[in-house]
Protein backbone atom coordinates (compact mmCIF):
# COMPACT_ATOMS: atom_id res chain seq x y z
CA UNK A 1 0.00 0.00 0.00
CA UNK A 2 1.33 3.44 -0.96
CA UNK A 3 0.56 6.08 1.72
CA UNK A 4 1.82 9.34 0.22
CA UNK A 5 1.22 12.58 2.15
CA UNK A 6 1.91 15.84 0.35
CA UNK A 7 2.83 18.66 2.71
CA UNK A 8 4.74 18.77 6.01
CA UNK A 9 2.54 21.27 7.84
CA UNK A 10 0.58 20.24 10.95
CA UNK A 11 -2.24 18.57 8.98
CA UNK A 12 0.13 16.34 7.00
CA UNK A 13 2.51 15.56 9.86
CA UNK A 14 -0.24 14.78 12.38
CA UNK A 15 -1.88 12.45 9.87
CA UNK A 16 1.51 10.79 9.35
CA UNK A 17 2.08 10.46 13.11
CA UNK A 18 -1.35 8.89 13.59
CA UNK A 19 -0.68 6.34 10.84
CA UNK A 20 2.78 5.51 12.20
CA UNK A 21 1.29 4.95 15.64
CA UNK A 22 -1.03 2.32 14.13
CA UNK A 23 1.77 0.52 12.30
CA UNK A 24 1.40 2.02 8.82
CA UNK A 25 4.29 3.35 6.77
CA UNK A 26 3.69 7.01 5.97
CA UNK A 27 5.89 9.06 3.68
CA UNK A 28 5.60 12.86 3.65
CA UNK A 29 6.78 14.93 0.71
CA UNK A 30 7.46 18.64 1.04
CA UNK A 31 9.29 21.14 -1.15
CA UNK A 32 11.20 22.41 1.91
CA UNK A 33 11.93 18.97 3.37
CA UNK A 34 12.89 18.99 7.04
CA UNK A 35 12.95 22.80 6.95
CA UNK A 36 9.23 23.04 6.23
CA UNK A 37 8.64 24.42 9.74
CA UNK A 38 10.62 27.57 8.89
CA UNK A 39 7.99 28.65 6.37
CA UNK A 40 4.87 28.68 8.57
CA UNK A 41 2.90 31.95 8.30
CA UNK A 42 0.10 31.47 10.83
CA UNK A 43 -0.09 34.04 13.64
CA UNK A 44 -0.22 31.31 16.27
CA UNK A 45 -3.08 32.13 18.63
CA UNK A 46 -4.68 29.03 20.13
CA UNK A 47 -7.63 28.46 22.41
CA UNK A 48 -7.01 26.62 25.67
CA UNK A 49 -8.74 23.58 24.15
CA UNK A 50 -6.45 23.64 21.11
CA UNK A 51 -3.30 24.16 23.16
CA UNK A 52 -4.07 21.13 25.33
CA UNK A 53 -4.67 18.94 22.27
CA UNK A 54 -1.33 19.89 20.71
CA UNK A 55 0.44 19.38 24.03
CA UNK A 56 -0.77 15.77 23.97
CA UNK A 57 1.34 15.33 20.83
CA UNK A 58 4.43 17.49 21.45
CA UNK A 59 5.80 19.47 24.46
CA UNK A 60 4.55 22.81 23.14
CA UNK A 61 4.95 25.85 25.37
CA UNK A 62 3.00 29.04 24.91
CA UNK A 63 4.73 32.42 24.71
CA UNK A 64 2.00 34.47 26.30
CA UNK A 65 -1.49 34.24 27.80
CA UNK A 66 -3.91 36.73 26.31
CA UNK A 67 -6.63 37.80 28.74
CA UNK A 68 -8.13 40.82 27.02
CA UNK A 69 -9.58 41.46 23.59
CA UNK A 70 -10.49 44.81 22.07
CA UNK A 71 -12.97 44.57 19.19
CA UNK A 72 -13.11 47.71 17.05
CA UNK A 73 -16.33 48.57 15.23
CA UNK A 74 -14.87 51.45 13.23
CA UNK A 75 -13.75 53.91 15.92
CA UNK A 76 -15.93 52.25 18.57
CA UNK A 77 -13.97 49.95 20.92
CA UNK A 78 -15.67 47.12 22.78
CA UNK A 79 -13.62 45.34 25.44
CA UNK A 80 -13.99 41.62 26.10
CA UNK A 81 -12.24 39.73 28.91
CA UNK A 82 -12.87 36.09 27.99
CA UNK A 83 -13.34 33.43 30.63
CA UNK A 84 -11.45 31.12 28.28
CA UNK A 85 -8.07 32.69 27.63
CA UNK A 86 -6.20 32.63 24.34
CA UNK A 87 -2.55 31.57 24.10
CA UNK A 88 0.13 32.88 21.79
CA UNK A 89 2.49 30.17 20.57
CA UNK A 90 5.60 30.13 18.43
CA UNK A 91 4.18 28.59 15.27
CA UNK A 92 7.64 27.73 13.96
CA UNK A 93 8.34 25.83 17.18
CA UNK A 94 5.10 23.85 16.84
CA UNK A 95 5.89 22.82 13.28
CA UNK A 96 9.51 21.99 14.17
CA UNK A 97 8.45 19.81 17.11
CA UNK A 98 5.94 17.95 14.94
CA UNK A 99 8.48 17.32 12.18
CA UNK A 100 11.09 16.11 14.68
CA UNK A 101 8.63 13.75 16.33
CA UNK A 102 7.52 12.37 12.96
CA UNK A 103 11.11 11.60 11.95
CA UNK A 104 12.09 10.19 15.36
CA UNK A 105 9.00 7.95 15.23
CA UNK A 106 10.25 6.34 12.03
CA UNK A 107 8.47 8.52 9.50
CA UNK A 108 10.16 9.43 6.23
CA UNK A 109 10.17 13.08 5.12
CA UNK A 110 11.36 13.54 1.55
CA UNK A 111 12.57 16.88 0.23
CA UNK A 112 10.72 17.12 -3.07
CA UNK A 113 8.63 19.69 -4.90
CA UNK A 114 5.68 17.53 -5.93
CA UNK A 115 4.35 18.09 -9.45
CA UNK A 116 1.11 16.86 -11.05
CA UNK A 117 3.19 14.24 -12.86
CA UNK A 118 4.47 12.95 -9.51
CA UNK A 119 0.93 12.72 -8.14
CA UNK A 120 -0.22 10.81 -11.22
CA UNK A 121 2.78 8.47 -10.80
CA UNK A 122 1.75 7.72 -7.20
CA UNK A 123 -1.81 7.07 -8.33
CA UNK A 124 -0.60 4.22 -10.58
CA UNK A 125 0.88 2.25 -7.68
CA UNK A 126 -0.92 -0.66 -6.01
CA UNK A 127 -3.76 0.44 -3.69
CA UNK A 128 -2.58 4.05 -3.46
CA UNK A 129 -3.69 6.52 -0.80
CA UNK A 130 -2.86 10.10 -1.69
CA UNK A 131 -3.29 12.73 1.01
CA UNK A 132 -3.14 16.36 -0.03
CA UNK A 133 -2.03 18.48 2.91
CA UNK A 134 -0.25 20.89 0.60
CA UNK A 135 -1.99 24.18 1.37
CA UNK A 136 -4.74 26.19 -0.33
CA UNK A 137 -2.96 26.06 -3.72
CA UNK A 138 -2.93 22.28 -3.59
CA UNK A 139 -1.22 20.32 -6.35
CA UNK A 140 -3.22 17.25 -5.36
CA UNK A 141 -6.51 19.16 -5.63
CA UNK A 142 -5.55 20.59 -9.00
CA UNK A 143 -4.35 17.27 -10.39
CA UNK A 144 -7.60 15.48 -9.55
CA UNK A 145 -9.86 18.42 -10.48
CA UNK A 146 -11.36 19.10 -7.07
CA UNK A 147 -13.72 22.10 -7.05
CA UNK A 148 -12.10 25.44 -6.35
CA UNK A 149 -12.75 27.38 -3.17
CA UNK A 150 -15.78 29.63 -3.36
CA UNK A 151 -14.13 32.30 -1.18
CA UNK A 152 -10.47 33.12 -0.58
CA UNK A 153 -9.08 36.00 1.45
CA UNK A 154 -5.68 37.57 0.99
CA UNK A 155 -3.62 38.36 4.05
CA UNK A 156 -0.69 40.59 4.85
CA UNK A 157 1.21 40.62 8.13
CA UNK A 158 4.20 42.48 9.47
CA UNK A 159 6.29 42.41 12.66
CA UNK A 160 7.24 45.79 14.12
CA UNK A 161 9.18 47.01 17.13
CA UNK A 162 6.87 47.13 20.12
CA UNK A 163 5.47 50.66 20.74
CA UNK A 164 6.11 51.87 24.29
CA UNK A 165 2.46 52.74 24.88
CA UNK A 166 0.94 49.46 23.59
CA UNK A 167 -1.58 48.13 26.13
CA UNK A 168 -0.77 44.40 25.66
CA UNK A 169 -4.23 43.49 24.32
CA UNK A 170 -5.26 41.65 21.19
CA UNK A 171 -7.03 44.11 18.89
CA UNK A 172 -9.47 43.05 16.17
CA UNK A 173 -10.64 45.59 13.57
CA UNK A 174 -13.89 44.41 11.98
CA UNK A 175 -14.36 47.07 9.31
CA UNK A 176 -11.96 45.50 6.79
CA UNK A 177 -14.41 43.75 4.43
CA UNK A 178 -12.98 40.30 4.73
CA UNK A 179 -12.10 38.69 8.03
CA UNK A 180 -10.56 41.51 10.06
CA UNK A 181 -7.41 43.39 10.88
CA UNK A 182 -5.43 42.55 13.99
CA UNK A 183 -2.58 43.59 16.23
CA UNK A 184 -1.09 41.83 19.23
CA UNK A 185 2.25 41.46 21.03
CA UNK A 186 4.40 38.46 20.13
CA UNK A 187 7.62 38.14 22.10
CA UNK A 188 9.30 41.54 21.75
CA UNK A 189 7.47 42.44 18.53
CA UNK A 190 4.05 43.70 17.57
CA UNK A 191 2.29 41.68 14.88
CA UNK A 192 -0.08 43.66 12.68
CA UNK A 193 -2.07 41.96 9.97
CA UNK A 194 -5.04 42.11 7.66
CA UNK A 195 -7.25 39.52 5.97
CA UNK A 196 -9.31 41.06 3.22
CA UNK A 197 -11.06 40.56 -0.10
CA UNK A 198 -9.41 43.75 -1.30
CA UNK A 199 -5.74 44.58 -1.98
CA UNK A 200 -3.90 43.33 1.16
CA UNK A 201 -0.93 45.68 0.66
CA UNK A 202 -3.17 48.72 0.43
CA UNK A 203 -5.38 47.64 3.34
CA UNK A 204 -2.36 46.88 5.55
CA UNK A 205 -0.98 50.37 4.88
CA UNK A 206 -4.35 51.84 5.89
CA UNK A 207 -4.36 49.83 9.13
CA UNK A 208 -0.79 50.87 9.99
CA UNK A 209 -1.71 54.50 9.39
CA UNK A 210 -4.75 54.08 11.62
CA UNK A 211 -2.48 52.74 14.36
CA UNK A 212 0.08 55.51 13.75
CA UNK A 213 2.72 52.91 12.87
CA UNK A 214 5.25 52.82 10.04
CA UNK A 215 6.90 50.09 8.00
CA UNK A 216 10.27 48.98 9.39
CA UNK A 217 10.51 45.79 7.32
CA UNK A 218 8.67 43.98 4.55
CA UNK A 219 5.26 42.34 5.08
CA UNK A 220 4.51 38.76 4.09
CA UNK A 221 1.44 37.78 2.11
CA UNK A 222 -0.54 34.60 1.65
CA UNK A 223 -4.10 33.38 1.12
CA UNK A 224 -6.71 31.83 3.38
CA UNK A 225 -9.62 29.70 2.13
CA UNK A 226 -12.87 30.68 3.80
CA UNK A 227 -14.35 27.29 4.62
CA UNK A 228 -14.18 23.89 2.89
CA UNK A 229 -14.29 23.00 -0.77
CA UNK A 230 -17.61 21.62 -1.96
CA UNK A 231 -15.78 18.31 -2.24
CA UNK A 232 -12.48 17.37 -0.62
CA UNK A 233 -12.26 13.58 -0.91
CA UNK A 234 -12.98 11.09 -3.66
CA UNK A 235 -12.01 7.84 -5.35
CA UNK A 236 -10.43 8.11 -8.80
CA UNK A 237 -10.16 4.68 -10.41
CA UNK A 238 -8.27 2.71 -7.71
CA UNK A 239 -6.79 5.80 -6.06
CA UNK A 240 -8.19 7.05 -2.77
CA UNK A 241 -7.65 10.80 -2.51
CA UNK A 242 -8.07 12.90 0.62
CA UNK A 243 -7.54 16.59 1.18
CA UNK A 244 -6.92 17.85 4.72
CA UNK A 245 -6.11 21.15 6.43
CA UNK A 246 -5.81 24.25 4.27
CA UNK A 247 -5.90 22.12 1.13
CA UNK A 248 -9.44 21.04 2.04
CA UNK A 249 -10.42 24.40 3.54
CA UNK A 250 -10.58 23.24 7.14
CA UNK A 251 -10.16 26.85 8.22
CA UNK A 252 -12.49 28.81 10.50
CA UNK A 253 -14.57 31.28 8.44
CA UNK A 254 -14.59 33.66 11.40
CA UNK A 255 -10.85 34.05 12.02
CA UNK A 256 -8.98 32.10 9.34
CA UNK A 257 -7.44 29.91 12.04
CA UNK A 258 -6.82 26.35 10.93
CA UNK A 259 -4.51 24.63 13.42
CA UNK A 260 -7.09 23.05 15.72
CA UNK A 261 -9.46 22.19 12.90
CA UNK A 262 -6.66 20.62 10.87
CA UNK A 263 -6.00 18.40 13.88
CA UNK A 264 -9.68 17.39 14.04
CA UNK A 265 -9.75 16.62 10.31
CA UNK A 266 -6.48 14.65 10.54
CA UNK A 267 -7.97 12.47 13.26
CA UNK A 268 -11.13 11.83 11.20
CA UNK A 269 -8.97 11.01 8.19
CA UNK A 270 -6.82 8.57 10.16
CA UNK A 271 -9.92 6.84 11.53
CA UNK A 272 -11.23 6.52 7.97
CA UNK A 273 -8.03 4.91 6.65
CA UNK A 274 -7.55 2.56 9.61
CA UNK A 275 -11.09 1.24 9.22
CA UNK A 276 -10.75 0.81 5.43
CA UNK A 277 -13.54 3.29 4.81
CA UNK A 278 -13.88 5.32 1.64
CA UNK A 279 -12.86 8.93 1.00
CA UNK A 280 -16.58 9.72 0.80
CA UNK A 281 -16.98 8.41 4.36
CA UNK A 282 -14.22 10.78 5.51
CA UNK A 283 -15.97 13.77 3.99
CA UNK A 284 -19.37 12.71 5.38
CA UNK A 285 -17.93 12.30 8.88
CA UNK A 286 -16.25 15.70 8.73
CA UNK A 287 -19.48 17.38 7.62
CA UNK A 288 -21.48 15.67 10.38
CA UNK A 289 -18.96 16.81 12.98
CA UNK A 290 -18.05 20.24 11.63
CA UNK A 291 -20.52 21.24 8.91
CA UNK A 292 -23.01 23.17 11.05
CA UNK A 293 -20.20 24.79 13.04
CA UNK A 294 -18.52 26.08 9.88
CA UNK A 295 -21.83 27.19 8.34
CA UNK A 296 -22.60 29.26 11.44
CA UNK A 297 -19.14 30.82 11.33
CA UNK A 298 -19.66 31.68 7.68
CA UNK A 299 -22.99 33.35 8.54
CA UNK A 300 -21.26 35.42 11.24
CA UNK A 301 -18.65 36.54 8.73
CA UNK A 302 -21.28 37.50 6.17
CA UNK A 303 -23.25 39.45 8.76
CA UNK A 304 -20.20 41.47 9.81
CA UNK A 305 -19.31 42.24 6.20
CA UNK A 306 -22.90 43.25 5.40
CA UNK A 307 -22.67 46.26 7.75
CA UNK A 308 -21.98 49.54 5.89
CA UNK A 309 -18.76 51.26 7.02
CA UNK A 310 -20.66 54.25 8.42
CA UNK A 311 -22.77 52.01 10.70
CA UNK A 312 -19.97 50.06 12.39
CA UNK A 313 -19.82 52.39 15.46
CA UNK A 314 -23.60 52.06 15.86
CA UNK A 315 -23.30 48.27 15.57
CA UNK A 316 -20.67 48.35 18.32
CA UNK A 317 -22.97 50.37 20.57
CA UNK A 318 -25.84 47.94 19.97
CA UNK A 319 -23.43 45.06 20.68
CA UNK A 320 -22.62 46.62 24.08
CA UNK A 321 -26.20 47.62 24.87
CA UNK A 322 -27.35 44.02 24.58
CA UNK A 323 -24.29 42.95 26.62
CA UNK A 324 -23.05 40.63 23.88
CA UNK A 325 -19.47 41.38 24.94
CA UNK A 326 -20.24 40.00 28.41
CA UNK A 327 -22.08 37.03 26.91
CA UNK A 328 -19.08 36.19 24.71
CA UNK A 329 -16.72 36.62 27.66
CA UNK A 330 -18.78 34.19 29.75
CA UNK A 331 -19.95 31.61 27.20
CA UNK A 332 -17.73 32.10 24.14
CA UNK A 333 -15.75 29.32 22.50
CA UNK A 334 -13.06 30.15 19.93
CA UNK A 335 -13.48 26.81 18.17
CA UNK A 336 -17.19 25.98 18.32
CA UNK A 337 -20.34 28.02 17.75
CA UNK A 338 -22.71 25.73 19.65
CA UNK A 339 -22.64 28.15 22.60
CA UNK A 340 -24.75 30.49 20.40
CA UNK A 341 -28.08 28.96 21.36
CA UNK A 342 -31.30 30.15 22.95
CA UNK A 343 -30.68 28.22 26.18
CA UNK A 344 -27.34 29.94 26.80
CA UNK A 345 -28.75 33.36 25.90
CA UNK A 346 -31.73 32.98 28.27
CA UNK A 347 -29.52 31.57 31.00
CA UNK A 348 -27.17 34.53 30.64
CA UNK A 349 -29.95 37.14 30.65
CA UNK A 350 -31.65 35.61 33.70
Amino acid sequence: MVMAIMGAGPAGIITGLNLLKEGHNAVVYDRFGENAWKHAKCSGILSEKALKEFQKIVPLKHIKTQTRLNVWFGNKKVEITPKQHAYVIDRHELDRLLVEKFISSGGKLIHKNITPQDVIHFSKQANPYIIGADGPVSTVAQTFNFPRFTHIFKTGQIFLDMPEDYDDSVNLFLDCKGLFGWSFPKKDKLEVGIATEKNPSKELKKLLKRLNLKYTNSPTYHIIPLGPRKKFAKTDNNTQIFLVGDAAGHVKPTTGGGLFHSLIASNILTHTILNNNTPEYYEDMWRKKQGLNFSTMRLINRTINFIPDSLYPLAGSVFETFKMNKFLAEKGDMEDTRFLNIHNLIDFIL
